[in-house]
């Protein structure tokens, strides 16, 4: 169950706090879970940490949709084509 999956997510980023997968993974359970703004949070700190991961700042954009902050998802879309404008889910 996603209850589950987040307990052991958050294992994985204790024990490997840059975890990059994890921390995608983590996101996306975290909206499944009616967590957004934990997940906006989490997004947000690892689009600062590893600033040139093209998957997070698309999450961080589609989460922006998600919550009609339109300007900030575009922002993140931006920032997502300039690292990488053939990322599939752009």
């Amino acid at each position: 169950n996603s209850i589950k999956a987040e307990e052991e997510i958050r294992k994985a980023l204790d024990i490997d706090n840059g975890n990059i997968t994890a921390a995608y993974n983590l996101s996306g359970i975290l909206v499944v879970n009616n967590k957004k703004s934990a997940a906006l949070k989490l997004l947000k700190e690892f689009t600062i940490k590893v600033p040139t991961d093209v998957g997070m700042w698309v999450r961080l954009g589609d989460e922006h949709f998600s919550d009609e902050k339109l300007t900030l998802a575009i922002d993140a879309d931006k920032k997502a084509y300039a690292l990488d404008p053939n990322f599939p889910k752009l």
